[in-house]
């Protein structure tokens, strides 16, 4: 027991370490290059990266893991060796193309999803992307390696990623922090890659070679590109949305890409502790539970993570949101990142934060999708919020500016998650809705309440909204507890036990 409280131990820090490593990563690019030319061409580059390949990446956990516990489960270990192997042979197939794309064609997919930027912006732009396409393949089979870990109970692979990649970001941008030398830092994103493979590739020689042979034995299992092609089609259009705010903020002048591009990096700093929780934690039980068709089991554990989710992070939301200015000034403003630049930030991540737990929401409800076999759903939902997005941010920005496109993202999220939840209920019988409403708008009350209670702290000193922060999750937790919230209650438990 202890040498599982040890290893759970470690795995939380190594998430608190690598989400750390994430701040500084934000924090070093604010200071050295601000919003700049450079960091356009930065976030559109990246922007045109992810609608390229990020579908693919985003898809192994969610079609690997399952593919892999129903592999390992139903035949020999060689066999299985070899129908694995097959698997990854086709992602590095396709991400190699993904790869060739960004280098050869930079100069067309720049100019084809972004809106208008100057040529300096566009000229680095095409550089960069040729940069990262060289990382594809490398983070695919990394991805792809972690996953049969997390599988077998190895997760803490998973959460090395992160840190090894923000340390090199850092370190190469310390070392190359002129805007003409950018591009080495992005070089030294790829040897990141190639690090992490060479220390955590164990067994990846065998396993090609067995898998080279599977694919020529046509051992490529054919649930698994069903998957794979619903799976991407979905993470595709939802990649496509997330373009939409660089696409439309490029075409408002100099600096807006860059405005929007770390409000969203500041909301993934959110986001993507719960889906790293997701991929080693909740994504592997699904998949174990779907391969014995406990489908009930997976939607009581899709309700109950809604739940947990909500209810501790909905009051951090809405307090970001409150005091999005002194969180930007705190993360961000230093260097070449100006007292102007954060009130341009800040007015667009008080509003992009509130899209965080819809697009929660979403990767939940998508898992149970795709538990049980309706894959094609998700995708009618994401086309609808990404048609809504484009339409949405290319009325509200010509009025509002970066608002309207933020409050376009923010809107879309609710259109997807509204679709998830009323087609689950038609062609699944499954009521979140209730689940959903229930988890939120309590809390939401409460974190309402005691914003009105902490917000005399906040205006003391210029960092005293610390304070209130503190006072505030004090409050939190206290009149949660006496309304007898189930989750908060627990926390008291444990709390108790431990303090015994």
């Amino acid at each position: 027991m202890s040498l599982r409280l040890g290893f759970l131990g470690i795995g939380i820090l190594l998430v608190l370490v690598g989400k750390l490593s994430g701040f500084f990563k934000d924090v070093f690019l604010t200071y050295f290059h601000g919003i700049s030319l450079v960091t356009d061409a930065y976030f559109i580059a990246m922007s045109v990266s992810s609608a390229m390949y990020m579908a693919i990446y985003l898809s192994i956990p969610i079609v690997v893991v399952p593919a892999c516990a129903r592999i390992n489960s139903s035949v020999e270990q060689h066999e299985a060796g070899a129908h694995l192997g097959a698997m990854l042979w086709f992602y590095i197939l396709i991400s190699a193309l993904c790869s060739v794309a960004a280098y050869c064609m930079s100069g067309f997919l720049i100019g084809m999803l972004s809106q208008s930027p100057s040529a300096e912006v566009a000229r680095n732009a095409e550089l960069y992307l040729s940069v990262m396409g060289l990382g594809f393949v490398l983070s695919t089979v990394l991805a792809f390696i972690n996953c049969m870990k997390t599988v077998d109970g190895k997760v803490m692979s998973s959460y090395v990623v992160p840190l090894v990649n923000n340390s090199f970001f850092c370190i190469s941008l310390i070392l190359f922090h002129g805007s003409e030398q950018f591009s080495y830092v992005l070089w030294a994103g790829v040897i990141a890659w190639l690090v992490l493979l060479a220390f955590g590739g164990r067994g990846l020689p065998s396993l090609l070679a067995s898998g080279l042979k599977g694919v020529f034995a046509g051992r490529l299992d054919r649930r698994f590109l069903s998957v794979f092609v619903s799976a991407v089609s979905a993470f595709y259009i939802e990649q496509a949305i997330t373009v939409v705010p660089i696409y439309f903020s490029s075409s408002l002048g100099e600096g807006m890409a860059s405005a929007i591009g770390y409000a969203a990096k500041l909301n993934l700093l959110f986001l993507s502790i719960f889906s790293i929780f997701l991929t080693t934690s909740i994504f592997p039980m699904m998949a174990r539970l779907e391969s014995v068709r406990k489908i009930g089991t997976i939607s009581t554990l899709s309700v109950s993570t809604i739940r947990v989710f909500l209810i501790f992070f909905t009051p951090i939301f809405l307090y970001c949101s409150v005091f999005s200015d002194e969180i930007v000034s705190l993360v961000f403003q230093r260097g070449g990142f100006l007292e102007s630049d954060t009130f341009i930030v800040s007015s667009v991540f008080s509003i992009l934060v509130f899209s965080i737990p819809f697009v929660a929401l979403k990767d939940v409800l998508y898992r149970v999708y795709f538990s049980s076999g309706k894959t094609f759903l998700p995708l009618i939902c994401s086309s609808v919020a990404l048609l809504s997005a484009v339409v949405l941010a290319q009325g509200l920005s010509s009025s509002y500016g970066l608002v309207g496109v933020a409050a376009a993202v923010l809107i879309s999220s609710v259109i997807n998650v509204l679709l998830a939840l009323w087609t689950l209920w038609v062609f699944e019988g499954l009521n979140y809705t209730g689940v959903v409403l229930r988890a939120i708008y309590l809390p939401a009350l409460i974190s309402c309440f005691c914003i009105f209670i902490a917000f005399p702290f906040s205006g003391l000193h210029h960092y005293s909204w610390v304070v209130g922060g503190v006072t505030y999750v004090v409050f939190y937790l206290c009149v949660a507890k006496l309304l007898r919230i189930e989750e908060v209650g627990a926390i008291f438990g444990m709390a108790k036990k431990f303090l015994k």
